[in-house]
């Protein structure tokens, strides 16, 4: 079983031979990392190589939408 914090105000995350987290109530250490979020916001809080900012810097979203329909009564 893991540790988990959800919910937590992220300020920091630094990465070395443990990972530090620092939130508004303080800092921890773990051995793994796990990131849910949207990645090109992880820089805000990451400390990111020049590689990974580069990557991160080079996202895009496109929005798209998928929609099926079946309709009674339209001829083939």
């Amino acid at each position: 079983s893991f540790p988990t914090r959800r919910s937590s105000d992220l300020q920091r995350i630094e990465r070395g031979e443990t990972i530090t987290i620092t939130t508004e109530s303080g800092s921890s250490e773990f051995d793994a990392l796990i990131i849910a979020s949207p990645l090109d916001e992880v820089l805000n809080y990451l400390d990111a190589t020049p590689e990974e900012t580069s990557l991160f810097m080079k996202m895009e979203y496109v929005d798209y939408r998928t929609v099926a329909c079946s309709i009674d009564g339209i001829a083939k």
